[in-house]
């Protein structure tokens, strides 16, 4: 994937693809995220550690998958990940399956269409790696919202 530049409220922000130098930042951002989702069950943890042992292996090898983010003024404000499966191929698909993770945007930078473009990228990406499904979970009303927009579908 190719740098993307996009401007929002007189910011310029690139969409890349992330890499290991982007490390430290990813996992400060995915600690935020997961009090943010958890809010009073968050248990503290060596979720730091092991996130960052996770992102060194992940972000070496695109078999992997590919982790999105968006940046602006050398930080992260957005980040959008896509585990790759792969599976027995069947007689109607290639076997990739893909897994949404990651999704996160800083509150400041919220309801400003920089989730679209990075979600936008991954579906773009699943398509040119034959990817079958992409799937994923939420609870939450307004990431719902987002993913029926770039064209997801609830399952039950």
């Amino acid at each position: 994937m190719h740098e993307k530049f996009i401007t929002i409220d007189n910011n310029q922000i690139v969409i890349r693809k992330a890499d290991v130098n982007d490390t430290a930042q990813l996992v400060e951002l995915r600690i935020i995220q997961q009090k943010d989702d958890w809010k009073f069950e968050y248990v503290e943890s060596d979720l730091f550690s092991k996130s960052i042992l996770y992102l060194e292996k992940f972000l070496v090898d695109d078999e992997n998958g590919l982790m999105l983010v968006a940046e602006t003024h050398n930080q992260i404000i957005a980040t959008c990940g896509l585990q790759i499966m792969n599976l027995m191929p069947q007689c109607n698909d290639y076997g990739r399956y893909g897994y949404l993770f990651n999704v996160f945007t800083i509150n400041s930078f919220r309801n400003r269409g920089i989730q679209y473009e990075l979600l936008s990228e991954i579906i773009d990406y699943s398509k040119e790696c034959s990817i079958t499904e992409i799937s994923l979970e939420t609870d939450n009303t307004a990431a719902i919202h987002l993913y029926k927009k770039v064209g997801f579908k609830e399952n039950n």
